[in-house]
């Protein structure tokens, strides 16, 4: 049975954003999580697992991704994964494109991959500003703009999803 959603804007609670959904129950839905080798990117991909979901993992770290992907298998999910860093459009196409090749489509995708420091902004390099940009700014803008036309081919009530901090260290 879908679960009726009414999507509110966290800014302001009072504002209800146009339509609302039946989403999927998640055993029926394929999820895609960026960032899922750490933080709320690993909970969230192990948490959709182990609810029945599809889950296609992404994060820049081989050995740590298969490493997850290979605990949710072991579990009893059914994952795959995707080296993918974030801040490069072709990776991010290349886990688009992966994901429709394996799983037919997703429903659900979450932009969690970010990276954060803690310095002065005037103790950085320029470099680590732009790698930083790069990664939480352009990787939302990747996700959201390569995913949503996929999306929309398979269906009109999947969810993306973004993190809107960096992640928790």
């Amino acid at each position: 049975m879908a679960v009726p959603y009414r999507c509110i804007s966290s800014h302001n609670p009072r504002y209800e954003m146009p339509g609302s959904y039946e989403l999927k129950p998640i055993a029926r839905q394929v999820v895609v999580v960026t960032g899922a080798t750490s933080g709320h990117g690993l909970s969230t991909a192990h948490m959709a697992a182990f609810r029945g979901a599809r889950v296609m993992i992404a994060a820049r770290n081989e050995d740590a991704l298969r490493q997850v992907c290979n605990d949710i298998c072991e579990r009893g999910g059914e994952a795959d994964c995707v080296v993918t860093d974030v801040s490069k459009e072709a990776d991010m196409q290349r886990l688009t494109d992966r994901t429709v090749e394996r799983f037919g489509g997703f429903d659900t995708w979450v932009n969690n991959a970010g990276i954060g420091v803690y310095a002065q902004v005037l103790d950085l390099e320029i470099e680590d500003h732009r790698r930083i940009f790069e990664t939480n700014y352009g990787g939302v803008v990747y996700g959201s703009t390569i995913a949503r036309p996929v999306r929309q081919d398979r269906h009109r009530n999947g969810r993306q999803a973004s993190r809107s901090r960096p992640p928790d260290c």
